[in-house]
C-alpha cells in the first residue's frame, strides 16, 4: 500500500509549509488569543505543548494507526508571516474509497482575508489528485475503462 506523506504546497498568495516542531514558537505567537478560542474553547497553547502536538503531527498518523494526519502551516507569500494553520485527517487511504476531513485555524490578526477557504481547496485539490493516482495504479488492464468502439463514437 502507498502511503500518503503531507508535501509543501502553495497558492498564489499562501506557503503551505509541512507542519514541524520548529514552527511552535512562531505558531504560539499567532494562536495566541483568548478570541481565537471563544468558538472551540481552551486557551492558548504554549510553545511546549505546540511542540508535544507538532512532535506527533509529525509521524503523520493517529496513535492507533487508522488515520493519516496531514497537517500545513500557512505563511503569506508577501508579508513571510505565518497565517493560520490547515490539516486534513484521512481515513480509509488503503483503497479508492478514502475519506478525508479538512479543518483550519487563522490567527485573529489574519481572518477575514479569504486565507482558509484557498489554503483548503489548496489541500482538497492536492487530496483529490493523490486519490486519483492511488486509484489508478490498482487498477488493471482488465478492469481499465475502455475507450469507445468507432462504431459507437460515429
Amino acid at each position: 500500500m502507498t502511503i500518503l506523506t503531507t508535501a509543501p504546497l502553495s497558492t498564489s498568495r499562501l506557503e503551505l509549509e509541512v507542519v514541524s516542531v520548529a514552527h511552535a514558537g512562531e505558531a504560539a505567537v499567532t494562536f495566541d488569543s483568548l478570541d481565537l478560542h471563544a468558538f472551540t474553547g481552551g486557551v492558548p497553547s504554549t510553545r511546549a505543548e505546540l511542540v508535544e502536538r507538532y512532535t506527533r503531527f509529525e509521524g503523520g498518523r493517529s496513535p492507533d494507526g487508522t488515520q493519516l494526519w496531514l497537517n500545513w502551516m500557512l505563511r503569506d507569500r508577501m508579508s513571510g508571516e505565518l497565517v493560520g494553520t490547515v490539516q486534513a485527517t484521512v481515513e480509509g487511504w488503503g483503497g479508492c474509497a478514502a475519506r478525508a476531513d479538512l479543518a483550519w485555524v487563522v490567527g485573529v490578526r489574519h481572518q477575514q482575508n479569504g486565507y482558509a477557504q484557498e489554503s483548503a481547496r489548496a489541500v482538497a485539490e492536492w487530496l483529490r489528485v493523490q486519490a486519483s493516482r492511488r486509484c489508478r495504479r490498482m487498477s488493471t488492464p482488465s478492469t481499465r475503462p475502455r475507450p469507445p468502439s468507432p462504431a459507437l463514437s460515429a
